[in-house]
């Protein structure tokens, strides 16, 4: 079998255990006052989207297994949390600052649940000769 026979075949592996679902977008021109709410909103350009697996927005999602940091800001604490993102080879739309939600987990529904409004934004990539899935690495802000 040639490296090339064994990434294709990896890539194949890879994207079978996608399982859950995700939006991938980016921040697009200034925050604006909301009038009814009083808070600065900001608008989003939709970049990986789909809300079940399957629909385009296959994902899976890690723990690295690295500890929490927990940074204070004046007199509040966060808890900051890695994670990884595992996308198909072929997402390239990203860059670092895009915001990730998780919109579907198979296996867990809980996760999206256990997601759900917390921060979590692209931090880094991992590139590789022979990858069989995008990589990103995530930070999930939880206050």
């Amino acid at each position: 079998m040639s490296a090339e026979s064994a990434v294709l075949a990896g890539r194949v592996a890879a994207e079978s255990l996608m399982v859950d679902a995700c939006i991938i977008d980016r921040p697009v021109g200034d925050s604006v006052l909301n009038t009814t709410t009083g808070q600065m909103e900001q608008a989003y350009a939709v970049l990986y989207d789909g809300l079940t697996p399957g629909a385009g927005a296959k994902c899976r999602v890690q723990n690295p297994g690295t500890q929490a940091a927990n940074p204070n800001a004046g007199e509040h604490q966060f808890v900051i949390l890695g994670l990884i993102l595992q996308l198909p080879i072929d997402a390239t739309v990203y860059k670092i600052g895009d915001r990730v939600r998780i919109t579907a987990a198979a296996l867990d529904p809980a996760l999206v649940d256990t997601l759900a409004g917390r921060e979590i934004t692209v931090s880094s990539f991992v590139p590789k000769t022979h990858a069989t899935k995008r990589l990103l690495v995530c930070d999930e802000v939880a206050a």
